[in-house]
């Protein structure tokens, strides 16, 4: 569940990525990803299974300090 979780967010910075951080481009295309995100897996527990996991604390650390994924666990 973890791996869902990061690798929606990890899509979503590589198209703001690709689209040299122009929202006006991508704006749209994150809008249908949110739609569906919170429809199925914005769920308290894909986010602790995303927090629990150790390979994605350590590569995203600073965003799990700084996120709401804290509120999750605690």
């Amino acid at each position: 569940m973890g791996y869902i979780y990061g690798d929606l967010l990890k899509a979503k910075q590589e198209i703001a990525a690709c689209l040299n951080g122009n929202e006006k481009k991508y704006g749209t295309i994150w809008k249908i990803i949110d739609a569906r995100w919170d429809k199925k897996f914005k769920t308290a527990l894909h986010k602790a299974g995303y927090f629990l996991n150790p390979g994605l604390f350590y590569e995203n650390k600073k965003e799990m300090e700084e996120g709401d994924l804290m509120e999750v666990v605690i």
